[in-house]
């Protein structure tokens, strides 16, 4: 019922009104293998579709660039180790940071939460401190994965559900109780009825077009924070108000029926996500309505 308000979520195109043409902006994008994208054509990694999409929203203001610091097989204790020395080099003016597929190997949300949140604790200490912006893991295709059939995960609800609730989760938990962004694009991926097409036959890692449309909402979330938070842009700014005071109504909502989702706190979740792509506190308030329906 919750996913249909999720497939346009982040492609909202928000335009820059301000600032002189040309002025640069630079994203770092820290991630796995996924991020890395070593496998597509030049053009169609994600860094790339992140970078063009990006643009094409801005229209020169600000010029973004974007800069690949994936790693295969890597893990948030990798990208711990890794944080101060990527931002030394690059200074960038925003930091995109992406786990959990790695992680999930570990069988522990509480691995993952004291690995992550040391991570995003290192890169506020940055000076100049980046503006950060948290991204969920893309799925699993449980039925693809060579983790897929482990007892572990089934046990779990399966792999996907388990990096979700227990990773994903984490990450959309620490966004909103330190009031960063969120990019959701696990949640915006399971809102696309064919989106298995977009993973590759490994289970794991996108095809072309999958980053693609990964791009393409990190790149609407990124902007739209570039507006709210760096330009202060009036549109901007009145449209993650509203979504606060949506996601406000929504929580009392739940609270009045006991934790259960009405259809008033659904609508209500759903325009919030409409109005503004990357508030944390509507995807900790969606967690609650999946896990309420799951025990029904």
């Amino acid at each position: 019922m919750i996913l249909r308000f999720f497939a346009a979520v982040g492609l909202v195109l928000l335009t820059a009104s301000w600032g002189l043409a040309g002025e640069q902006a630079k994203l770092v994008m820290l991630g796995d293998s996924v991020t890395l994208s070593a496998d597509a054509p030049e053009g169609k990694k994600l860094r790339d579709c992140t970078e063009k999409a990006l643009n094409a929203l801005s229209k020169g203001r600000p010029v973004w660039t974007v800069v690949n610091k994936g790693v295969g097989g890597e893990t948030s204790e990798g990208g711990l180790g890794r944080i101060a020395g990527v931002l030394a080099a690059e200074k960038p003016d925003f930091l995109s940071i992406a786990y959990g597929l790695n992680d999930a190997r570990h069988h522990s949300g509480d691995w993952f939460k004291g690995k992550y949140t040391a991570l995003v604790d290192a890169a506020g200490k940055a000076q100049p401190p980046p503006r950060l912006v948290l991204v969920t893991a893309t799925p699993f295709l449980n039925d693809k994965h060579a983790w897929g059939k482990e007892p572990f995960f089934v046990k779990a609800g399966g792999l996907d559900r388990f990096l979700d609730r227990d990773l994903n989760g984490v990450t959309r938990t620490l966004a909103a109780e330190r009031g960063l962004p969120l990019c959701d694009i696990h949640r915006q991926f399971l809102a696309e009825p064919k989106y298995a097409q977009f993973i590759k036959g490994d289970g794991v890692h996108l095809v072309p077009e999958g980053n693609e449309f990964a791009g393409a909402r990190i790149a609407a979330c990124v902007q739209a924070v570039w507006l709210a938070g760096v330009a202060r842009d009036a549109a901007a700014l009145d449209a993650e108000t509203k979504a606060r005071a949506k996601a406000a109504a929504a929580r009392k909502a739940l609270e009045a029926a006991g934790g259960q989702p009405t259809a008033e706190a659904v609508t209500a979740l759903g325009e919030a996500a409409a109005l503004c792509p990357y508030l944390a506190e509507t995807a900790v308030l969606l967690d609650k309505v999946a896990a309420a329906q799951e025990r029904k």
